[in-house]
């Protein structure tokens, strides 16, 4: 009786109702949505990636997130996701907006170059949902 006991306390802790986070997907009005940047790397060599901030991509103006909790799988996996410092709200009116700047120096503007024609990719996450996107476009044909 005893083990039963102890059995049905281990099952309620397990089962007891839970209070919702930030990772249930369901948002209030003007509530924080991160958008986390994970890599880039050329797009026919998938096992090469690197992290996003590698290239001189433009950064958001906001320092810190209120909340970062990196899962089981995230941590196997290796994966280093990046805050991009844009601060978005879930269902808060923005009008058109410059969310940041950058000046590329000569370096800068190399890395840029040679990540469009060896067809760089970027990855990011929002709510949990990937973006995949390509870095910019090469016409073959353009010699310059």
């Amino acid at each position: 009786m005893k083990r039963f006991g102890y059995a049905f306390v281990l099952l309620l802790i397990c089962f007891r109702p839970t209070e919702s986070d930030e990772h249930d997907h369901k948002y209030q009005d003007n509530e924080e949505v991160v958008l986390w940047m994970n890599t880039v790397g050329p797009y026919h060599n998938r096992q090469e990636t690197y992290t996003y901030l590698s290239l001189p991509f433009c950064v958001g103006p906001k320092a810190s997130i209120s909340h970062y909790h990196e899962t089981l799988g995230e941590a196997l996996l290796g994966v280093e996701l990046e805050f991009s410092g844009l601060d978005i709200l879930f269902k808060a009116p923005v009008g058109k907006t410059t969310y940041c700047e950058i000046t590329l120096s000569s370096a800068k503007l190399q890395a840029f170059i040679y990540a469009v024609k060896n067809h760089y990719w970027y990855q990011m996450y929002i709510d949990g949902l990937p973006i995949w996107g390509i870095v910019g476009e090469h016409d073959e044909s353009d010699n310059s």
